[in-house]
Order: structure tokens, then C-alpha cells, then sequence
């Protein structure tokens, strides 16, 4: 990608998705969960173990068109060098995506800003643009940042020129479940298809999907047939489902019930220490002596006593 060709890019900005946005399908859910408690403690604290808080956030980002490659904002954060204050655009008080430059007072700007507002932000008579000068643009493009898809686990990062480019085939890029009456949300990277075929985020939006093509056939008793065998297969698809919450959800029970039970037993042992400590004293005297208890010779200074009070 040349300079030209990134001071001509322009988005459309259409959709919104949020950062920690990410989806693991039903098959890998599953996985996580057979392979114990202690196992999904050590996994890091992302919405992928969340569904119902996943399913809250798709519904927020139900306007994210199918295969969302949204426009990349240029925060600060995410960048991994020290950014000049000349590269922060007055408009939207980020790094500026696509610069321009006033030719007046020389401030650079985002391209896209721009079209928001008549007038020049630092004050200027008149608002002409211009390309960014040669200079600026050498300091603008050395510039280093992560890659946008870094909420969702990418880890890459490069220059602006390398990151643009980079972007368009990054397999961390979240996409909407093709299925029409689905609206979930996963990771491309997670899911491998034919070409040609729907990307989908289980196998029961496929069985949905099969089962749509069935429809349009002209023998209906197949068709009959398969819509039973895929009612049948996703009715156990469902029951293994609840049966692996249901069992996670009773592990967890069986572990409260235990801790309860040990709480319990620490606070008998409490109280009857205290009923101990209460009841009973030591007539006798202390023997610095010999440190003992004069009267029943015991060596601890602190201890019960050796006599119940009457």
C-alpha cells in the first residue's frame, strides 16, 4: 500500500463493534468445560466464557454488516511509539487517519474529520487542504502501532503502512454467523470452511442451514425424512448441551456445599474454644522460675485453664 494510495483510502464508518467483542462456538465451549474448573480458572477473564454476556453485546453490535472488517480508529493507546502532538488531529483528539494538512496554519488533520465541519479548528480565515508535506509524511508513516484486531487476540503490530496492510487478512477480524437467523458473533480464525460455503458459528446453524436447501427440493419425503433426522440431531445436540451446564452447574454445588460444611466445623471448633477459655482457670500461680503452673505444671503461660469455674 503506497502513501497515495492511504491518503486516498476512505472508510465508511457504519457500524459499530465493541473492543472485547469475541465469540467461541458451542463445540468449543464444551471442550473448555470437560476439561474441569480448575482449567477455565487459568484461562484469561474475556467475554468468550461468558455467553449470555456475548449474546448482550451482539445484540449492541447488530448493525456490524457480515464479515465486519470495521474502519480502524487510530486511539493513542494504540500505539507503540511516542506520537508528536503535530500528528494528533483537533477534531476527534486522535492520531490522525488519512492526514491532511490546512494550508494556512499547517496543522494536520484526519481527512475524514474534515467533512464534518466548515471551518478550520485552529482558527484559520480560510480552510484549504493539501497533501501532508514530504517531511511530516516520512515522521507519520515511521510511526508504530498494533493491529486493531488486538481486543480479540491478535497480537501483530508495525508500522501504519505494514498495519493497514496486514489488517485486510488478519484472521482475528470478528464476523457475524452467515446463518440469516442467527446473530452471534465469531472470530475468523476460529472457524476453517470450503470455499463456497457459509461461514457459521455451530452445528446446529448448519443443520438450519441444510435444512433450508431441503426445503426447496421437490421430493417432500425426503425432505420430511431429514427434517426428522435434523430434529432428532439437534434435539441431542440441545440435551448434551444442558446436560454439560447442568454438571458444571452441580460441580459448583458440591464445592459450596463443601466449603460450607468446612466453615461449619471451623466455627464449632471456634466456639467451643471460646466456651473453653471462658469456663475454666488456673488457681494456682505462674513460676517464673521454673516457668511452669504452679498448680497443674503446665509450661504454657497461655493456655486453658487446668480448672472448671464453678
Amino acid at each position: 500500500m503506497s502513501e497515495k494510495d492511504l491518503e486516498n483510502d476512505e472508510f465508511q464508518d457504519d457500524g459499530f463493534v465493541p473492543e472485547h467483542l469475541r465469540y467461541i462456538d458451542e463445540k468449543e465451549a464444551l471442550e473448555h468445560k470437560k476439561q474441569g474448573h480448575g482449567h477455565e480458572e487459568k484461562q484469561e477473564n474475556t467475554l468468550e466464557n461468558d455467553p449470555e454476556l456475548l449474546n448482550q453485546m451482539s445484540i449492541s453490535a447488530s448493525r456490524v454488516d457480515n464479515q465486519t472488517n470495521f474502519p480502524p480508529t487510530f486511539y493513542r493507546s494504540r500505539f507503540t511509539c511516542k506520537v508528536a502532538e503535530h500528528f494528533i488531529c483537533k477534531i476527534c483528539s486522535n492520531v490522525v487517519k488519512t492526514p491532511v494538512e490546512c494550508i494556512s496554519c499547517e496543522n494536520l488533520l484526519c481527512k475524514e474529520c474534515t467533512s464534518t465541519t466548515p471551518t478550520c479548528p485552529f482558527g484559520c480565515d480560510t480552510f484549504k487542504l493539501k497533501n501532508i508535506a514530504k517531511f511530516a509524511a516520512n515522521m507519520y508513516f515511521a510511526l508504530t502501532l498494533e493491529c486493531k484486531n488486538k481486543p480479540f487476540g491478535c497480537s501483530y503490530s508495525g508500522t501504519i503502512k505494514n498495519v493497514l496492510s496486514h489488517e485486510d487478512n488478519c484472521q482475528f477480524v470478528v464476523t457475524q454467523c452467515e446463518n440469516s437467523l442467527c446473530d452471534r458473533f465469531i472470530l475468523k480464525k476460529d472457524k476453517t470452511r470450503d470455499p463456497g460455503t457459509p461461514l457459521l458459528c455451530s452445528e446446529i446453524c448448519e443443520n438450519l442451514i441444510k435444512f433450508s436447501l431441503m426445503i426447496d427440493e421437490e421430493n417432500k419425503f425426503d425432505t420430511l425424512q431429514n427434517f426428522m433426522a435434523l430434529t432428532e440431531r439437534c434435539k441431542k445436540l440441545i440435551e448434551y448441551e444442558v446436560k454439560a451446564q447442568m454438571q458444571s452447574k452441580y460441580k459448583k454445588i458440591e464445592e459450596s456445599k463443601r466449603e460450607t460444611e468446612s466453615l461449619r466445623k471451623r466455627k464449632e471448633k471456634v466456639e467451643k474454644d471460646i466456651s473453653s477459655w471462658q469456663n475454666a482457670q488456673h488457681p494456682g500461680k505462674w513460676n517464673i522460675r521454673t516457668n511452669k503452673w504452679t498448680c497443674c505444671g503446665s509450661q504454657e503461660i497461655i493456655t486453658i485453664g487446668c480448672k472448671q469455674i464453678a
